[in-house]
């Protein structure tokens, strides 16, 4: 019986962790340094993302602006050509693009000498 009662223990001890504190150890160190990476680069995503955003409504506004500003020089045009057309009539002058003279100066041709050959 004491030989079965020792040989027990012996299995025992051999498979059962020594009593005492141990340090808890949830990660380890190659893991802390796998999810440093991980969490730098999910960071890094949320930023790009976010610049993007902001550049392409930068984008939007800019091309925003420059339509208005496109659309207010139309409507000056418009304006004044509608000015030019009523201070015309008011003087009396005809309008009709058709009767109006040329308003570019005509060049004069040189006249062509015709040589003949005979």
């Amino acid at each position: 019986m004491g030989t079965r009662a020792e040989s027990s223990q012996d299995v025992a001890a051999v498979t059962a962790p020594p009593r005492g504190k141990r340090p808890k150890r949830f990660l380890e160190k190659n893991d802390a340094l796998s999810l440093a990476a991980s969490i730098a680069e999910t960071e890094e995503k949320k930023t790009l993302t976010k610049k993007e955003k902001h550049h392409k409504l930068l984008q939007k506004d800019a091309k925003s602006i420059l339509l208005a500003k496109k659309a207010q020089a139309k409507k000056e045009r418009s304006k004044l050509r509608k000015q030019r057309f009523q201070a015309a009539r008011s003087k009396g002058i005809e309008t009709d693009p058709s009767n109006l003279p040329e308003t570019r100066p005509e060049q004069e041709k040189p006249k062509v000498k015709r040589v003949s050959f005979a």
